[in-house]
């Protein structure tokens, strides 16, 4: 039986539930210091505590914020739920029940639009090839400094001027100056990412943020987005379609 509403009074522990079982213990040790953790106010009650995976009764505290969790039974059953000090009850959680709705419903929303934008997402290619790219040394080793790298040649490319000791942005500025064309970035891009998961011992992806503002500023998806739909939007928004 669902419990709609659960009052915790000093009688016994089934004074919590509307129950048939009510006047079977009446005994019951009460609890009255209102101090005691949520967890050892739920032990002493008599609930058996579990740990908060799969289909159990996950109570928070609104005092404390503290979260507890117990297997259902046939006074309480599974959910999510708060405990109020002030009133000493415990009712559900009408929030978190709001919230999953709403995450139901964007979920639903997302997967409508990933069919749409996802299909047959190609990166784009640079329109024009500048001979120059051959003379660029793009040579980090680690993830450490590709994330650099990748951040230094973003801010050059959006015309922010990257500061910092960085081997890669050096390499680029002393072929193509302080500024570099979508073309170019492209192909830097591409450049760095055939090292990256080519190259070296093992493969490397730049940081998500990174990711985000390639497809973005360029319209560039990496291996591991394509089937990510936020980072086919962003290609897609970038001005090549």
């Amino acid at each position: 039986m669902k419990i709609k509403h659960l009052l915790i009074t000093n009688i016994s522990l089934f004074t919590l539930f509307s129950s048939p079982l009510q006047a079977q213990n009446s005994s019951f040790p009460t609890i009255i210091n209102n101090n005691s953790s949520l967890q050892q106010k739920l032990m002493d009650w008599g609930f058996s505590m579990s740990n908060c995976d799969g289909n159990v009764v996950s109570i928070r505290d609104l005092s404390t914020q503290e979260i507890a969790c117990i297997k259902p039974n046939q006074q309480i059953s599974s959910g999510n739920y708060v405990y109020d000090r002030v009133t000493n009850q415990i009712r559900p959680d009408t929030n978190v029940n709001q919230i999953n709705t709403r995450s139901a419903t964007q979920n639903s929303e997302n997967q409508n639009i990933e069919e749409v934008v996802i299909e047959n997402y190609v990166s784009p290619m640079p329109s024009n090839t500048d001979p120059r790219i051959a003379d660029v040394v793009i040579d980090f080793v680690d993830i450490y400094g590709y994330n650099n790298c990748l951040d230094a040649l973003l801010l050059l490319y959006e015309g922010r001027n990257p500061v910092g000791n960085n081997s890669c942005l050096q390499n680029v500025t002393e072929v193509f100056g302080n500024q570099i064309s979508r073309d170019v970035m492209l192909e830097l891009v591409d450049i760095a990412n055939v090292r990256a998961t080519s190259l070296l011992p093992r493969k490397l992806y730049p940081a998500y943020g990174l990711r985000r503002r390639v497809a973005q500023s360029v319209g560039y998806v990496y291996e591991i987005d394509v089937d990510n739909p936020e980072m086919i939007r962003l290609a897609q928004s970038s001005g090549r379609n």
